[in-house]
């Protein structure tokens, strides 16, 4: 009996010694989807462990022992769960925010999703044939489609309505120059709002401003970058600098462009509440950023992630530099890493 007893007592000291099935498997906490090629089907996963120093290349597949699939376009997290945008195999493909191992594959058939926002537990995806489709986060299940302008781009919630950016890329030369605003209450579009030739990225601050870049026809319309009133759904502002990419965290919105002009690439600081940029260029050294494709920031320590698309056909870069504009370390990736989360 005493023998038992000791047996029993070492096996569950070994058994609380041994770490969780769950621990062992979570791959870090930061994800870099990673675009591809279009036709290529060789979109992929990363995953970098801040504790570890560890990156683990096409992440997706090692998990799941599958492709990824043509031309990953977005990845968001939201409710334990990762969300990625596969434009060219009509797929959002849910992962467990952790491991990384498939929950769920949606289909959305011929749609050509693209980007993809939440709001009350419900996902709503952009589709290029002018729909937003919204999915229900518990059952995975396409609930409900509104039509908005052509090939919209990008999407956003701001004051309980969705801002949808409608390209009309798919009609080139014949751009669509609209943001459609989808009330969330009813799904149903109740406003465009003309903002440009080919609006693209699109996001919303803590204030009710959502910020659009407007891309111009790459000729002789050019870009521009404008605000948003969410109360108004009007044009409030154009700002002089116009953004490659962009994000916002907390008051400050990073707009990082490429200067083709002096072959360098600057990140200012813009305070969404004052409206002024309040730094010129937020990197204090040299940087080596050839095609800035993605940017992120870790609202915690306030690290910038930079994807670089370098060439767009070989492995790209992802840089990760300190507040203090200085850079902290680079990771080689995959093809045109367009999407960063951070889930510290």
């Amino acid at each position: 009996m005493k023998f038992a007893l000791i047996c029993m007592a070492g096996l569950v000291a070994f058994s609380s010694c041994k770490p969780k099935p769950e621990e062992e498997d979570v791959l870090g906490d930061v994800y870099i989807l990673n675009q591809g090629g279009m036709g290529m089907n060789n979109a992929s996963l990363s995953c970098y462990n801040s504790q570890t120093k560890a990156l683990l290349n096409d992440c997706f597949r090692v998990k799941n022992k599958r492709g990824l699939g043509d031309v990953g376009n977005d990845l968001k997290a939201y409710g334990g769960k990762l969300y990625c945008v596969v434009n060219n195999s009509n797929t959002v493909e849910v992962m467990n925010l952790h491991t990384g191992e498939t929950v769920k594959q949606i289909p959305l058939s011929s749609k050509m999703p693209r980007r993809i926002a939440f709001w009350k537990n419900k996902a709503y995806v952009c589709c290029w044939d002018g729909t937003v489709v919204q999915i229900d986060t518990a059952t995975f299940a396409v609930e409900k489609t509104v039509k908005v302008g052509r090939s919209p781009e990008d999407l956003c919630v701001s004051n309980g309505k969705l801002y949808v950016s409608n390209s009309g890329g798919m009609d080139y030369p014949n751009y669509d120059s609209t943001v459609s605003v989808v009330d969330l209450s009813s799904f149903a579009e109740v406003k465009k709002i003309a903002v440009g030739l080919n609006p693209n990225r699109i996001q919303a601050d803590g204030y009710g401003n959502v910020y659009v870049i407007v891309t111009g026809n790459y000729v002789d319309v050019f870009a521009e970058f404008k605000c948003i009133s969410s109360q108004s759904d009007a044009v409030t502002q154009s700002l002089d600098f116009v953004p490659d990419i962009f994000t916002i965290s907390g008051n400050t919105a990073y707009l990082c462009q490429y200067n083709y002009a002096t072959s360098s690439c600057v990140v200012k600081e813009f305070n969404v509440v004052s409206k002024q940029v309040v730094k010129e260029n937020f990197f204090t050294e040299t940087v080596d950023i050839k095609a800035p494709y993605s940017i992120s920031v870790d609202a915690a320590n306030g690290d910038v992630y930079i994807g670089d698309a370098r060439n767009y056909v070989e492995s790209g870069d992802v840089y990760c530099f300190g507040s203090n504009g200085k850079k902290k370390f680079k990771l080689e990736v995959g093809v045109n890493p367009c999407d960063i989360v951070l889930v510290r």
